[in-house]
């Protein structure tokens, strides 16, 4: 009896392990618009941090086959050339997304690359990329990881977006989103981050504090020599 039961224990969990072990990496990925091109561009205080992207070539109802490692590499190039950023230093993962795991690509901007303070996207490129992948649309999402961050951030659009959606589309809940098919008119998207704190004295009040030392300190010997001049 206590043969049995150890052998139906075996066997469970090495029923469990096998399902585990082929069960599809995007049974827990979060699902992407078909025939779509998504760019998620991750802000946090100081700037754009990340970018989540998405490269779907199927039309439904499942996301195989999936894109290819070439042309997700290619296209997160290309996306870089588009935003002004392939100069910058990024890490780019073309492999897995962070949220869309097998059908995207994932990359880390370096923040000491993005020190500005306004970020200025032009979809006009991204739809380009997105027609040239045989895709239908572009999906362009601002985010950023917590709402508090969000919420510091200043954007403008030349056409409002809109906020996410959370049913099974499961979208990142700090986000504006914008859905633009390849033909449709481009969308200009100002990104503004807050302005960090001064950490010590401007040019301009250096200057104005160093003259104002200086005049002070000429005024003190006049007077102490006039002092001594008349006693």
């Amino acid at each position: 009896m206590l043969l049995t039961t150890v052998m139906r224990t075996a066997l469970a969990t090495t029923l469990v392990a096998a399902f585990v072990t082929v069960l599809p990496l995007r049974a827990w990925s979060h699902p992407s618009d078909f025939q779509t091109l998504t760019i998620d561009l991750l802000f946090g205080g100081e700037g754009l941090e990340a970018i989540d992207a998405a490269v779907v070539e199927s039309s439904g109802p499942t996301w195989e086959p999936f894109p290819s490692v070439e042309l997700r590499d290619r296209v997160a190039r290309d996306v870089l050339a588009a935003l002004d950023l392939s100069g910058s230093a990024a890490s780019i993962d073309s492999e897995m997304s962070e949220r869309y795991h097998q059908v995207g690509f994932f990359v880390v901007m370096d923040k000491e690359q993005l020190e500005g303070n306004e970020f200025i996207v032009n979809t006009a490129p991204l739809q380009a990329i997105a027609a040239d992948t045989n895709l239908e649309q572009l999906k362009l999402s601002v985010c950023s990881e917590d709402s508090e961050t969000f919420n510091d951030l200043e954007i403008d659009a030349t056409r409002e977006g809109r906020d996410p959606i959370r049913n099974n589309r499961n979208e990142r809940s700090s986000c504006q989103v914008w859905e633009i098919a390849v033909d449709d008119p481009p969308v200009t998207v100002t990104v503004t981050t807050p302005s960090l704190p001064m950490t010590g004295l401007s040019l301009n009040g250096a200057l104005t504090l160093a003259l104002t030392l200086t005049i002070t300190g000429l005024t003190i010997v006049t007077i102490d020599r006039r002092r001594r001049m008349f006693g």
